[in-house]
């Protein structure tokens, strides 16, 4: 009997077939189970059928992405075969390559640099930063527009020149490493994570990247250890998001100016950081319009919001592990004062240990979506995600009857719970 009968998906012409390959493939990855084999990479679909197999291969696009997550038991030279096949697959297709850590690092960005043109993306890990590979074999990288580096501190780094003429990079996240660390065209970049390093060197960074739109910080060390240094503001005057992550050190929010900041990001922020932050919106002058805040303890949440007149979005989540006061959070929603966020449209709450008065909550969005005062505008959606573990669906039913009047007035509610 012909196959195509038995399965017609094989009747499907070989463009189709690989085009659903396409969609199928999702962020291959070696090494997260110990084998050279993928999950939901190409070669799960190869070991289907010979025809299947021929497709794949004879498909380059299946190829062109690959994160790599390095173990010490494999094969060196088996690997390193294996992954030229890879790549010798994705033939000129634009390649998005991620090494997750340094084990190997040398020799697969020795492997990696002979596709250099082809790069659109690349993350890699080093120990320091002498073992990167010689920067003259990479040559010319056309195509680089995102480049993730993560480097533990080195006390005299050799500066890596590789990127520093690449005329596409936009995107760059840096972890550990500082500007002695590695040359860029700073002046191009759009987009910055910075993660693990002082807010000395952030500042240091920032100097050189006048034009970033999107900036993402989770500064390292503790406090009073920065080397002494001129304290100038300085004006990003095209960042238009900011995500900041509270460790130890808040002294970069004392250091900026965000005039046209449209969405902010504030994770752990602590009391002691609030008032750099309430700061930075009067030196700004600005009026953002999506507010987030995660883990932050509700009195921190409350002098946020009360600062942010122009927010039309707001998401709040609960820090894990403690503020049980959600109810207070709802009082201040509530209250009968139109400069309290005046323009709300879209609120989302997500609660891990805290659970909260159904019927406060009711009353709240429905003051908010029913009840607006002149000069404010009735909120339009509510969303509500609560951790499972914590919450039964009990709980989850208890909002749902609650809400029912307001849903049905025309307030679009969801209610989610994360795994």
């Amino acid at each position: 009997m012909d196959n195509s009968v038995v399965s017609p998906v094989l009747a499907l012409p070989p463009e189709i077939t690989s085009e659903i390959f396409f969609y199928y493939v999702l962020d291959p990855c070696l090494g997260h189970s110990g084998t050279f084999t993928p999950s939901r990479g190409p070669l799960t679909l190869a070991a289907v059928c010979q025809s299947w197999r021929d497709i794949c291969f004879s498909t380059p696009c299946l190829w062109a992405s690959l994160r790599i997550y390095p173990n010490k038991s494999w094969v060196v030279d088996d690997f390193i075969y294996f992954l030229k096949c890879w790549l010798r697959r994705a033939g000129n297709h634009p390649l998005d390559l991620h090494i997750d850590n340094s084990i190997l690092s040398t020799k697969i960005l020795s492997v990696i640099c002979h596709h250099a043109p082809q790069l659109r993306t690349l993350g890699f890990s080093l120990d320091a930063s002498r073992s990167f590979p010689s920067d003259e074999i990479w040559g010319s990288l056309p195509l680089l527009r995102k480049l993730a580096v993560r480097m533990p501190k080195d006390d005299s780094p050799v500066a890596i020149t590789a990127f520093r003429d690449v005329p596409h990079l936009r995107e760059l996240r840096l972890t550990g490493t500082s500007l002695r660390c590695i040359s860029l065209p700073w002046i191009q970049l759009t987009r910055l994570e910075f993660w693990g390093e002082s807010a000395f060197s952030c500042v240091q960074v920032l100097k050189e990247t006048p034009n970033l739109e999107v900036l993402e910080v989770c500064l390292g060390g503790s406090p009073n250890v920065e080397p002494s240094h001129p304290s100038h503001v300085m004006l990003l005057p095209y960042l238009h998001t900011l995500k900041f992550t509270e460790t130890y050190n808040s002294e970069l929010l004392g250091r900026l100016v965000l005039p046209v900041l449209k969405t902010i990001h504030l994770t752990r922020l602590r009391s002691h950081s609030l008032s750099s932050f309430l700061d930075l919106g009067v030196r700004s002058a600005w009026s953002p319009r999506s507010i987030h805040l995660t883990e932050t303890e509700v009195d921190s949440c409350i002098a946020c919001l009360q600062s942010l007149p122009s927010a039309t979005q707001v998401e709040i989540g609960i820090r894990r592990g403690g503020d049980p006061n959600v109810d207070l959070l709802l009082s201040f929603l509530q209250k009968d004062d139109r400069r309290i966020l005046p323009v709300l449209e879209t609120l989302t709450l997500r609660v891990w240990r805290s659970l909260f008065d159904s019927r406060q909550l009711r009353e709240m969005l429905a003051s908010r979506s029913t009840g607006a005062h002149d000069g404010q505008v009735n909120l339009k959606s509510f969303q509500l995600v609560y951790w499972r573990q914590w919450a039964s669906q009990a709980f989850a039913d208890e909002i749902w009857a609650e809400l029912r009047p307001l849903i049905d007035v025309g307030l679009e509610v969801s209610i989610n719970s994360d795994l």
